[in-house]
């Protein structure tokens, strides 16, 4: 069973393991603001000049059946940099999925041997640990400035 899966380009990604840098994903935009100083006024104010969405660090790891599968499979997650994906998560017995979500750096390490946590292992002969960079695209109509 993953914890979470990307799917670009056609193809599927799922992980054994999936850590955010926040513990989760921000669903929220964040207000991107500007001050506004006028010369010779004491006091500033601020205005929202646009929305966006906050980039999310996440840790994968993702199993393979030999050390040539993992080196294939990282170099696909290489080349999914820059691209549009679905991203489904499944935490505490919660489902998640967002689309459109933006991969902005993908920085991927392939290991041979198996995959061991929580007192169990996989049969796997190797793996692969990636550090993404994501960030969502699409803005419902109650997160408009």
């Amino acid at each position: 069973m993953s914890a979470a899966s990307l799917s670009v380009l056609g193809r599927f990604f799922p992980f054994l393991s999936f850590r955010s840098s926040f513990g989760f994903v921000p669903e929220g935009a964040m207000a991107v603001e500007e001050e506004l100083a006028p010369a010779g006024v004491d006091g500033r104010r601020f205005r929202t000049v646009h929305l966006q969405h906050t980039p999310v660090m996440v840790d994968t790891i993702a199993e393979a059946a030999t050390y040539a599968a993992a080196v294939t499979l990282a170099e696909n997650y290489r080349a999914s940099k820059g691209h549009l994906a679905s991203l489904s998560i499944t935490a505490g017995g919660a489902a998640y999925h967002f689309q459109n979500v933006h991969i902005g750096a993908v920085d991927a390490t392939v290991a041979s041997g198996s995959v061991v946590g929580g007192g169990a292992s996989s049969s796997s002969a190797a793996f692969v640990t990636c550090r993404w960079v994501l960030e969502q695209t699409e803005f419902p109509e109650s997160d408009s400035a």
